[in-house]
């Protein structure tokens, strides 16, 4: 990437157990990246998601042994289109917007 002559202005990820978001955040970080990780809720509040995010990025520091590279401002999450409905559910939405043949 970085012989490349592109850049990358953000990262967006689906953010459901946080596990994903925190370890594409986490290894950024560690590699001294700061490219903008913004992760879309699909389970839960933004703020709930917040601290799920912060404890995956803590429990891999202490499983590598090393400082947690994440600051909480590194964190971006948006709960805008988060629904009504849990992930993974099926609800009418999702039958209108899927029509039987």
């Amino acid at each position: 990437m970085a012989e490349s002559s592109f850049t990358i202005d953000e990262i967006i990820v689906t953010s459901g157990s946080g596990a994903t978001h925190a370890g594409l955040l986490f290894g950024l970080r560690s590699s001294g990246s700061i490219i903008p990780v913004k992760g879309i809720c699909v389970r839960r509040s933004k703020d709930l998601q917040y601290q799920r995010i912060v404890m995956h990025c803590a429990a891999i520091a202490k499983d590598l042994k090393i400082t947690n590279p994440m600051c909480n401002d590194d964190l971006e999450l948006s709960d805008d289109n988060l629904g009504p409905c849990l992930y993974g559910t099926r609800h009418g939405g999702l039958y209108s917007a899927c029509p039987s043949n």
